[in-house]
């Protein structure tokens, strides 16, 4: 039984009917269909040659046997940390617009992008102005004044520098895991007011 195999693509064949352009095909002759379970046909330095099927995408014919190609391997592995790394990111990106907790007031404060304008806007008046009523994460109202503001201004700096430092040790075991896709990144970040309310 004959099996055409189309060389432009050696995975599509046609048994029956002949192809018209057999310019275009490789004939190989099988003893029966069943064959082509297990069996693929490749081009090697030329010749096209009937062989087990590739493990995977990660293996490559050396002549006898298929082999892992390490810089496929290596390519894979690089791609996937880069993956990671953006998740890490995202995470510490995340968290940054995630509030913070003075303490002294006992109060959580939103760090959204936009509330970070807000408090920018603020600090050029508060001195002015002394106190303002402010809406807390939590929706309450609060009296804000300089000392607050600046409460707030540091306790942002300290947790979203803690959080590159998180970030930054997270990429560093990252990049010594053998599957970079299966590490956890959860543990070390700046708790956000989702999580202490």
């Amino acid at each position: 039984m004959y099996v055409y195999f189309l060389k432009a693509d050696l995975n599509q064949y046609q048994i029956f009917p002949m192809p018209e352009n057999l310019d275009n095909f490789v004939a190989i002759e099988l003893e029966n269909e069943n064959e082509l379970n297990n069996k693929q046909l490749i081009k090697y330095q030329s010749q096209y040659i009937l062989v087990d099927k590739q493990p995977s995408e990660l293996h490559i014919w050396d002549g006898s046997k298929w082999i892992l190609d390490d810089a496929k391997q290596n390519q894979i592995k690089t791609d996937q940390q880069a993956q990671v790394w953006e998740l890490i990111k995202q995470k510490r990106y995340e968290n940054g617009l995630g509030g913070v907790y003075i303490a002294r007031v006992g109060k959580w404060f939103q760090t959204g992008e936009e509330e970070k304008t807000k408090y920018l806007g603020l600090d050029k008046v508060i001195d002015k102005l002394k106190e303002i009523d402010w809406k807390c994460a939590d929706n309450s109202f609060i009296k804000m004044n300089r000392t607050l503001l600046d409460e707030i201004f540091l306790q942002m700096v300290v947790t979203e520098n803690a959080d590159h430092i998180n970030a930054e040790k997270h990429r560093m075991a990252m990049m010594s895991v053998e599957n970079p896709l299966e590490y956890d990144y959860s543990s070390g970040w700046a708790e956000i007011y989702e999580e202490g309310k």
